[in-house]
This record gives structure tokens, C-alpha cells and sequence, in this order.
């Protein structure tokens, strides 16, 4: 029923009429007269006498046709062609479906609803298979971070309020953020997981990866204090720089360790080795790092067109590597002196230079 009044006001498009690039629907619908007030909606026909005859099934059909031709042919022989009225060839057509199947009488709207005029939803949304309603806004002069947290306060005062049954909740932008972030995260922590399993493979060890993991730690310091500094907001494309630190950072810890562990093997003693390694690999850390940070320095000013959206990221990575880059050569060294329990030969207690040059333990 509501189909069919729907096609009746609202129309139907039965086809398209192409005017150049333009598509224009043609609706089918009732005629103005019959849907201009409430009485004249009250009057149309709800039912479908067709959709009837359909379901009566094949045997019904043949009657009905042969019924038809029957009170078409007596109007024709009674009157000239064109001369029989409207309400004559529906009396005949009722008459010739009545010789094959049941007769169908029309249904009105007013005999089944009371129509009033009242207040109504101009659309019906769903999300989750429940009715929704929508409360839509945009930003200016404010992030959408800060926005969403107000609203969030604003809808805590609420809820206590609403009528059973009813939720409100933030949704749009903020929800399809939030799902990024839980997506980010995931990636960062596979990330460093990745960047862990390649230096335990590589350095044969547990610790020595996990000491040079600390540098991770330090780069996020450095993000927050970059972000601070230049008033730039969290977001994805700060994450994004982020999981590119994580791999970017630990390169200096492990040029550094890697020295380290070679001189140990040579004989020298741990903490000498860690000195001898910041002096002689400070000159390639700093290299790579100044590298880095002069290529990223145009994407950070914010030059060309775009640059708002590329400048956070490059931002994060040059606040990151700069801070763990300087507390790199003085915060590893003392995590490795500390978590180191690898045993060289010049660690051995009572060692002794033996001819050649070559390390060994005292009797």
C-alpha cells in the first residue's frame, strides 16, 4: 500500500529523457486534481486489480481476456465506435472479468487511514538497522580533535536526559579517525616488531636489539616537543611519520653498537670499546642525520601547494630524529653498559696480553 501511494503523489520514474548531458526522470504519478488536497488523496486507489488477477493464476487470465472481448463486442454492436462512455467500458470490463475469476473492488485510502496533516521526517535514515537522526556541522578555525572533545562533554550533560531507547553518539569524520588511528597504532607496533626480529637476526642476540630499541622511546619525546613548538595538532599524517621513525632512528644506535661489539672482539674492555665507538661513529651519525633533516626542512617550512597536509609529517620525523639523535651517543651507551651480559675474552677476570698481541686468561 505504501508503494502505491508513494508512485501516486510522488511519482514513479517509468524512463529517462536524455537532453544533451543532462538525464531528466519522467515521473508517473496521479494528476494534480487528484492529490491537490486531503479529500482527493482520501479518494485513491490503494488496491491493484491486476496484481489480483495475477495471483488467481493463468486459468483466471484466460477468462478474464475472453470476458472482455465478449462486453467489447456488445458495446461495438449497441453503439458506434467512440460513442460508449467512460463508466460504460468499465461496467463491461467488470462484467467481462466476473465470466473468469473473482471481481476485484476498488479500495480507497480513506477507508482504511485517517489522514491528517502532522509533522514528519523528510527522510528516514538507518544505521545498524535502527532509525537515525543526523546532526551535521564543519569546522573553521578549529581542529577536529578539540571539537569532538567538547562534544563529547556536551553529550555526557545529555544522555542523562534522552528517553529510553535513545542514543547519541559522534560519529562522521571523527569516528572513520578513530579507526585510523587503531589502524596506526597496529602498524607501528608491527613495525617495531619487524625492526627488532632483522637486528636479533642479524646481531645473534636479545639484548643488543632491545638496547638499541630505547632510541624509539626518545624519537617520540622529540615529536611531542616538535608538535609543541610549531602548534601542529595529532594526527594521521603525524602517525604516519611516526612509523617512519621507527625504522629511521634505530640506524644510528645500531652503527654505533655494531662498533662496539667489534672492538669487544678485538679485546678491548666494554667501556673503553663504548668510548672508542662514540668517538670514532659520531661522524657518520651526525652526517646521516643532517642528510635527512636538510631534505625534509623545504616539506616542513610548507612550501607548494599541498604543503599543509605533507608539513606535519615531516615535522615529527625532523623533532624526532634530531632529539634521539642527540641523546643516542649518551643515553645508549649506559643502557648497553648496563644490559649487557656478554662475556668477551678481554672481560675475563685476570687477562693478560700474550705474545702477539692476543687476549688471554691468566692460570
Amino acid at each position: 500500500m505504501a508503494q502505491v501511494l508513494r508512485n501516486k503523489i510522488r511519482g514513479d520514474v517509468a524512463s529517462r529523457y536524455r537532453q544533451g548531458d543532462r538525464q531528466i526522470d519522467i515521473l508517473v504519478r496521479a494528476s494534480e486534481g487528484d492529490r491537490a488536497a486531503l479529500d482527493d488523496i482520501g479518494n485513491l486507489i490503494i488496491n491493484s486489480p491486476r496484481s489480483e488477477r495475477e495471483n488467481e493464476g493463468m486459468e483466471g487470465e484466460g477468462g478474464m481476456g475472453a470476458g472482455q472481448g465478449q462486453g467489447q463486442g456488445q458495446g461495438q454492436n449497441q453503439q458506434p465506435f467512440g460513442a460508449q462512455s467512460f463508466g460504460q467500458q468499465q461496467q463491461q470490463g467488470a462484467q467481462g472479468r466476473s465470466g473468469g475469476g473473482r471481481a476485484v473492488a476498488p479500495i480507497r485510502l480513506a477507508q482504511v487511514a485517517d489522514i491528517t496533516i502532522a509533522r514528519g521526517p523528510s527522510e528516514i535514515r538507518r544505521i545498524r538497522s535502527q532509525r537515525a537522526a543526523l546532526v551535521s556541522a564543519s569546522l573553521v578555525g578549529r581542529d577536529l580533535s578539540s571539537v569532538s572533545q567538547d562534544i563529547r562533554q556536551a553529550l555526557a550533560e545529555v544522555r542523562p536526559q534522552l528517553p529510553v531507547g535513545v542514543v547519541a553518539g559522534l560519529g562522521g569524520q571523527n569516528e572513520e579517525i578513530e579507526v585510523s588511528y587503531r589502524s596506526l597504532m597496529f602498524a607501528l607496533g608491527l613495525a617495531i616488531f619487524l625492526v627488532y626480529l632483522v637486528m636479533a637476526s642479524q646481531f645473534e642476540s636479545l639484548v643488543h636489539p632491545f638496547v638499541i630499541l630505547f632510541t624509539v622511546p626518545l624519537a617520540l619525546v622529540g615529536v611531542v616537543y616538535a608538535l609543541w613548538i610549531t602548534g601542529t595538532a595529532v594526527s594521521v599524517v603525524v602517525l604516519l611519520g611516526v612509523i617512519i621513525l621507527a625504522g629511521i632512528v634505530v640506524n644510528n644506535a645500531i652503527v654505533l653498537i655494531d662498533y662496539a661489539n667489534q672492538l669487544r672482539q678485538e679485546g678491548r674492555p666494554k667501556r673503553e670499546a663504548l668510548i672508542e665507538a662514540g668517538q670514532v661513529r659520531l661522524r657518520p651519525i651526525l652526517m646521516t642525520t643532517l642528510t635527512t633533516l636538510l631534505g625534509l626542512a623545504p616539506m616542513a617550512f610548507g612550501w607548494g601547494e599541498g604543503s599543509e597536509i605533507r608539513a606535519p609529517m615531516a615535522v615529527a620525523v625532523i623533532g624526532g630524529l634530531s632529539f634521539s639523535t642527540l641523546l643516542t651517543l649518551v643515553l645508549i651507551p649506559v643502557v648497553y653498559d648496563w644490559a649487557d651480559r656478554k662475556v668477551y675474552a678481554a672481560d675475563r677476570a685476570g687477562e693478560v696480553p700474550a705474545e702477539g698481541g692476543a687476549w688471554q686468561g691468566a692460570d
